[in-house]
């Protein structure tokens, strides 16, 4: 016969050991929209990514619905990369 699950008594790790394992480093870069709501196709549909400025402080992306062509999101990425190499083509 097993002990009643109460009367064994409980043992964790301190939270300071499990975290100290961790990598403190981000678990991903940036997120991908794969799919997004169409209001003219009234549906989730698959998006195209385009970009509509490249800016000092990063890139201003439109997403648009690959059906109809509607625009249905946006993103601003952190990413000053591409603006510098245009400067240094100038």
């Amino acid at each position: 016969m097993l002990p009643h699950p109460a009367a064994a008594p409980l043992t964790a790790a301190p939270a300071c050991a499990t975290l100290a394992g961790m990598s403190r480093r981000p678990q991903f870069d940036q997120f991908e929209v794969s799919e997004l709501f169409c209001p003219r196709c009234r549906a989730a549909r698959p998006v195209r990514r385009h970009l509509l400025l490249v800016l000092p402080t990063g890139n201003k992306y439109e997403y648009r619905c690959s059906a109809c062509g509607t625009a249905v999101g946006g993103k601003d990425d952190n990413d000053t990369t591409e603006f510098a190499s245009i400067l240094r083509r100038t």
